[in-house]
């Protein structure tokens, strides 16, 4: 067996934020390579950019010891086919298959010992998935609520009612309200590979695994799991 071999490789796809991304995280170096907004969200481009990813980093899809895939919040379509693709190289080589929520993954590797903080990606042009968390004295997060989704006008209502708090935010979304938050607010760009997130979540010892591969869809502030069929 060869030394690329006997590392544990950790293949990442988010697929259902903005345009997107994909990650291969090689956990025992903690070399990461990546690829950003590539219209990674589409089924057509996917499966080329995993291939691209793999390539630069002289692995084949047998050297993957798991796959990580988000399962939301996000677009509707693109949670889909993230899960689609994650499930047929899975099953193609007899790799196991974890399920991450990008707001979870995004909450552990924002390095903010801040709290309440505030997670938030955008989810279409007018739309925000957010939630919220909480830090013990010893800094362990805590969800201080569920994901909700909001729009951007509600979303910016509540950062105004949330005094000493941090937002961890994709960069679109910086972008996109950035100047609307309270100035005692700090914004901090979370950048656009949201995937690399989901790979270092998935690389924990003890991330809970979620072998059920539900996706997170969020409607009018409730979380929706639906289980037959995606």
């Amino acid at each position: 067996m060869t030394k690329t071999n006997q590392l544990r490789n950790i293949l990442a796809i988010e697929s259902a934020v903005a345009g997107g991304s994909v990650a291969l995280i090689r956990e025992e170096t903690g070399e990461i390579l990546r690829r950003e907004g590539l219209e990674c969200s589409r089924a057509e481009k996917l499966i080329s950019i995993v291939s691209g990813v793999l390539d630069e980093a002289e692995l084949e899809l047998g050297d993957v010891n798991l796959i990580a895939v988000s399962i939301g919040p996000g677009s509707y379509s693109g949670i889909r086919i993230g899960l689609s693709t994650a499930l047929g190289l899975g099953n193609a080589r007899g790799i196991k298959c974890r399920g991450i929520s990008v707001l979870d993954a995004m909450t552990w590797g924002a390095g903010i010992v801040t709290s309440p903080l505030v997670v938030a990606i955008p989810v279409g042009k007018n739309d925000i998935a957010c939630r919220i968390f909480t830090s013990d004295d010893q800094g362990n997060r805590a969800a201080g609520g569920d994901p909700e989704l909001l729009s951007s006008a509600n979303f910016i209502n509540q950062m105004k009612s949330l005094p000493n708090t941090t937002l961890f935010a994709h960069t679109d979304l910086c972008e996109r309200i950035g100047d609307q938050i309270p100035e005692t607010t700090p914004c901090v760009d979370a950048g656009i590979g949201m995937a690399e997130f989901v790979a270092r979540y998935a690389s924990r010892e003890h991330a809970a695994p979620n072998n059920s591969l539900q996706p997170i869809y969020l409607r009018n502030r409730d979380t929706v799991v639906r289980s037959a069929g995606f």
